[in-house]
Order: C-alpha cells, then structure tokens, then sequence
C-alpha cells in the first residue's frame, strides 16, 4: 500500500492569462479609441481619396499609393504617443503602493508578470492595425492600392509601435510615479537633440568657429530621426520609399530596450512606488542631468533673448557662465525637491551644486582661452578631398590650400573678429564665413566665423575679407557657382526674364519692367553669352566690400532657371539651376547678347569710391 500524494508538476510560464485578461478588461476603451482613430486614418482616408481621384485614376494611381505610404509619417507620431499611453496603463500597479503590494502577491513570478503586461500592451496595437489593413484589401482588391503599399504601412507602423513601446517600458521602470513617467518618456526622447544643440549655442560664445547649427547626435532622438528619414516620392511613375530600414533599426533598439527594462523589473524594490526616481543609483545621474540640461538650455535661450549680439571676450565668456550656473541653480534643486517630495532641501546639499558649478566654469574658461587647442586645429591640405565655404565646393589642391591659409588668419585675427560691435563708422559685423571640410577618410570637419573690419581695414589686400574675397571669386568657384548641373535644353528651361530699372520721373520712384524670352533664346544665352563671359572670369562673382575697384553695374538683370524632368532619382536638382546675375560693363558677352535682342536702354552706374562694406 502506497502513502504517496499524487502531485501536478509546476511549471514556469512567461505569461499569465488571467492577469492578461484583467488588465484588458480594465483598459479595452483604449484600444477602442486606438481601433477608431485607426479607422479614419486609413479606411475611411482611403475612400474618401479613391472617391475624390476616381474620374482621374489612370493619371493618379502613383499618387495615391504615394499618399497612403506617406501615412507612414503620421502613425510615427501617432505612435509616440499611443506607446507611452499603453506603458502607462499596463505598468500603473508600480506607482500606487496598494496596487503594487497586491499585484506582487499573485502567484506569478516577476518575469510573468512583467511579459505578460508587455506583451497584453503591444499586441492590442498590432492587432488593431492588421484589422484596419483587412479594411483596406478591398481597395487593393479594385485596383486603387497595391499590397506592397499596403505593407510598407503596416510594416512601418509595427516597427515604429514597438520601437517606441519598448523605450516607454523602459522608461517606466525608471520612475515611481505615473505622473513623471510621460515626462520622463519626454525629455529622453530629445535629450540628445536639445541638448546639443544649446550646448554647441552655448558654447559659440567662448569657442572661436564653433557652428552652433551642426548636429551630430540627432539619431538618438528617435522621433525627429525617424520622420527624417522616412520619405516617399514619386520616382518614374513608380513608389520609391526611403527610411524603412531606418524604422527597422529603431524597432530592435525598442526589443533592447524591452530587456533592459526586464532586467530592471527584476531588481526593482516595490516600496519605489511613487518615488520620482525608482532606481536608487540613478538620483544623483537626475540631479546632475537636471543641473546640466536646465543650465544650458536656460543659457542659450536667455543670451539669445537679451544678448541676441554675441558678446565676446573675458566679459563674454563670465556672462555665459553666469547664465549657465543660474539654469543650473534652478535645475538641480529642483530634481532635489522632486527625489525628496519637499522644498525644504538647501540645507546641507549645496556640495553637489558646488562641485557642478566649479566645473562648468573650469570648462566655460578653457574654452575661451582655447586650452584645448580646438580653434588652431586645421586638417591637412592632403587629407581634405572638398572643401564648401558658404556654399561653393572647392576641390582643386591650390584653392583648398588659400582656404586652408584663410581660416588661419581668420583664427590669428581672433581678438579683432570678437571685439566688441561699435557704431557703423567703427567695427561692423561683415558676415559669416562657414566652413565644411570633407576628409578622404569620410570625415567631416565644420566651422563658422563672423568676419569684422571697418575703415582703413578694407583697403588693406592682406586682411581677412580681402583673402575672402579673393576666394570667393578664384575660378574653380566661378565655375562652381555658374556652370549648370541639368542639361541645358529648351525643354528645361522655366524660364528666362531680364528686368530693367529705371527711375520714373512722373512717379518720384523707381520702376522695373520686365522682358520675356523663349527657351531657345535661354538656351543661346547661356551658351553663346554667360559661358563666353565665363571664361573671362566676369560670371558669378561676389563683392564683399565697395573697395572703387568695382565694374560699374547696369540697370539690367537676368533671372533664369533649368530644371531636368530626367535627372537622377526623379528628384529636380537644387543647386546651379537658378541664376540671377547683376550685368556689369565687363560683362562684354551677356551685354552684347541683351542689346540684340531688347530694344530697351542700358545704362551704367559706377561706384561712387566710398570703402564701404556691402555684403
């Protein structure tokens, strides 16, 4: 006779059925509203473009598929939105300490139960798409969508909702309050962007050259990244789609952050419930994050309002340090009240504040006086493949060293360029000098200048806006600037004006009248007139300063534009297809070509020899 108690074998599950259910019979009214709002943006835009394009059909079935792709943008921010909401929802129990020490008596084990709310959040979405996208079969089925359409949209929207759903997990289990958490989600979501961005503004004020516009880091802000890169077009009749891959990389970063999220499930102390920050170690990463994030967005958003005129110098340089330690100020005790739940925290807690503002003056300081050695660093002449300054490529050896020789006398003249701005008879702000190299080893290397000089400095050939203007104007530039990059046929031409000014003595004022040519008189124009005065090196120059050198100009201008239906990619080009030239009296081609062909007066104006800045 046998005493043994027959027993059922246990056995580990990473999902909980009930605990499933529960949780979608609380919340189904967001999955409805999900379902809906699915409903109008794809079925329901769908007939309503079908309905509007059908008389037109054979002539806009691209554009249509291009439009319903192009929903691809739209679910991105929709999802940014709806993943935080679901993370909310499935994860609420962790920030009510009640509903946290009931949930964590269920006989389920913690990864159960955290897979088990993960997935009860994600598969409701992918759900509601893939039935919206059954909705819209019939459309494909007449002829009005096609599948692979239809798929990039659906393909697209599963990505981007767990790409975002897996980052909002994460960021849940790094708070104890419902409330931080969208904030939380918020902010890290563009930190990177907005971060670098003040920083690279704050920064322009000590650092000589630095272009506060370049960003490097925008990938780690998946939102602004992905609607970048996310693009459809129209390319030979045909749908081209970009960025889908992009999408596709965001979508394992979000499985990655999934784990990493488990991984701290696991650990997390359950009496965190309502704490700001649930994970003990990452308090003083808040609090100095806060300190740094608020000291140089304040900086750049208060010297940018009242110091709109960059101040530069040791006075420049304290002022933005101020600014930098006043956001600071505010920033760090503000993460202090948030971790403590009071505002009673300056007392005994003013080291950490102390050893953040000491080194953010160390930094701010260095960098003004170029410790670093930042603003003398120059590339090689044989490691640059490229050079744009403000926007002319240059590639030839002998044009990349002279820029090479001007950004040296540009940072050697550093103290005249900073010097405080005076009256206009005194120092006045030229322009702005920008700068990217591109290594041959793929690298780029960016900077801008503000260029300075007033007075007896303009006359000077040796200073730095004269070498500008010499560069600007060398030959490979001209040719840059002038040559057309579309084939230069009647059937590209936009069109072709000449403007004539006059002043009309009846009216007082000054008047301008337009003539109009043909594409084929566009088309001798530029090969029989501005290619011809092109190599004169007399097209597409620039003058930077009134020096009495200057060819007198004309009362006629010319406005001309090409634009290849066939160029490369579908896509019209963007640079050297539009000209607008000034007429000068050594323009001996283009004058000629004018006097032909208008039987309108040309007249000539001459500097009056006044040095004056006029670019």
């Amino acid at each position: 006779m046998s005493w043994e108690v027959p027993s059922m074998k246990s056995k580990t599950s990473s999902f909980n059925r009930g605990v499933a259910k529960n949780l979608l019979l609380r919340f189904w009214p967001a999955w409805a509203a999900y379902f809906a709002l699915l409903l109008m943006l794809w079925p329901a835009s769908m007939l309503d473009r079908v309905q509007n394009s059908v008389p037109y059909y054979k002539e806009l079935a691209p554009l249509l598929d291009q439009m319903t792709a192009g929903l691809g943008q739209g679910m991105i921010i929709v999802h940014f939105f709806a993943a935080v909401v679901a993370a909310m929802l499935m994860f609420s129990y962790l920030y009510h300490t009640r509903g946290c020490g009931m949930m964590n008596t269920l006989p389920v084990t913690r990864s159960s139960m955290f897979f088990t709310a993960w997935l009860t959040g994600l598969l409701p979405l992918l759900l509601c798409q893939l039935l919206a996208a059954g909705l819209c079969l019939p459309f494909a089925a007449q002829g009005y969508l096609s599948l692979r359409t239809l798929g990039i949209l659906v393909g697209v929207s599963a990505m981007s909702t767990l790409a975002f759903y897996g980052f909002a997990v994460f960021c849940a289990m790094l708070t104890g309050s419902l409330i931080i958490l969208p904030l939380v989600y918020g902010v890290l979501s563009f930190t990177a962007i907005v971060a670098e961005m003040a920083t690279r503004n704050v920064l322009s004020r000590v650092l000589f050259g630095l272009d506060p516009d370049v960003s490097v880091l925008g990938w780690l802000s998946p939102p602004l990244w992905m609607l970048q890169s996310y693009q459809t077009e129209i390319r030979e009749g045909t749908l081209a789609v970009q960025g889908v891959g992009v999408v596709a990389l965001y979508a394992a970063a979000g499985l990655a952050f999934t784990v990493f999220a488990w991984l701290l499930y696991r650990k997390r102390k359950m009496e965190t419930a309502t704490d700001t920050v649930a994970i003990p170690i990452l308090k003083p990463v808040f609090k100095y994050c806060m300190a740094y994030g608020c000291g140089v967005v304040f900086a750049a958003i208060f010297l940018n309002t009242f110091l709109s005129n960059q101040q530069y110098g040791f006075g420049g340089a304290a002022v933005t340090a101020l600014a930098v330690l006043a956001g600071s100020l505010v920033g760090y005790f503000t993460a202090e009240m948030l971790i403590r739940k009071t505002v009673r925290v300056f007392r005994g807690t003013w080291r950490g504040w102390l050893i953040f503002a000491a080194a953010a003056v160390l930094l701010i300081g260095a960098c003004e006086y170029d410790l670093f050695g930042w603003e003398k660093c120059r590339p090689d002449a044989g490691s640059v493949e490229s050079v744009f300054l403000n926007g002319t490529e240059y590639r030839e050896p002998e044009s990349i060293k002279k820029i090479l020789a001007l950004q040296q006398s540009i940072v050697a003249n550093k103290e005249e360029h900073e010097a405080p701005r005076r009256s206009v008879s005194g120092s006045s702000t030229v322009g702005t000098v920008e700068l990217s190299y591109v290594l041959t080893n793929g690298r780029q290397i960016s900077r801008r200048y503000s260029i300075r000089a007033a007075g007896e400095a303009l006359k000077d050939e040796n200073s730095d806006l004269a070498k500008l203007q010499r560069v600007l104007n060398l030959p490979e530039a001209l040719r840059y600037r002038s040559l057309s990059n579309v084939t230069v046929k009647p059937g590209n031409v936009m069109y072709f004006h000449a403007y004539f000014e006059y002043y009309d003595t009846e009216r007082e004022a000054y008047r301008s009248e337009r003539v109009d040519f043909s594409a084929e008189q566009a088309v001798d124009f530029y090969e029989n007139a501005l290619l011809v005065d092109l190599t004169n090196d007399t097209v597409g120059r620039r003058f930077l300063f009134d020096d009495g050198k200057i060819p007198q100009h004309s009362n006629v201008s010319v406005a001309i534009e090409f634009a290849d239906p066939e160029a490369e990619d579908g896509a019209l080009p963007s640079r050297n297809s539009w000209y607008s030239i000034t007429v000068y009296e050594d323009n001996t081609a283009m004058l000629a070509w004018l006097q032909a062909h208008c039987d309108r007066e040309i007249r000539f104006y001459g500097t009056d020899g006044t040095v004056g800045v006029i670019w």
